[in-house]
């Protein structure tokens, strides 16, 4: 029998495409989101509490990117720095995680050993609070 950990790989890389041909590199951790965290972090967001519903599950689930600050020297993945950039980019580094979790699942037909590139398109809605429809 296969044990949890089997199941998903411990981290996996990620592509970002930005307009304009730009491209954000990154490695995430691909555990540490469960649905366990998915309700503290919609609790925080109704709450208004943008660092524990943001800012925070962002700097867990990402681990390393190439980021740069307008001084041409990397971002360091803090609360801090989440919450101090622009709001476009955070939510499409949470949209592009969030899809690529959903699409390295174990059912998926992909496979999670590959890296993802993920498109961003104005107006998705965002994956951390996404509530599944029940039919």
């Amino acid at each position: 029998m296969p044990r949890s950990h089997e199941l998903v790989p411990e981290k996996r890389p990620l592509t970002v495409d930005f307009p304009d041909g730009i491209a954000l590199h990154l490695v995430y951790r691909t555990r540490w989101f469960t649905s366990r965290k998915a309700q503290a972090i919609n609790a925080a967001r109704r709450q208004g509490d943008m660092s524990a519903g943001i800012a925070d599950p962002l700097c867990a689930l990402i681990e390393s990117w190439d980021l740069l600050g307008d001084d041409d020297h990397p971002l360091p993945i803090t609360p801090d720095t989440m919450l101090d950039l622009p709001e476009a980019i955070v939510v499409a580094l949470e949209r592009a995680i969030m899809r690529d979790i959903r699409r390295c699942h174990p059912l998926a037909r992909r496979t999670a050993t590959k890296a993802t590139r993920i498109r961003m398109r104005p107006g998705d809605p965002s994956p951390m609070t996404h509530t599944p429809r029940t039919e």
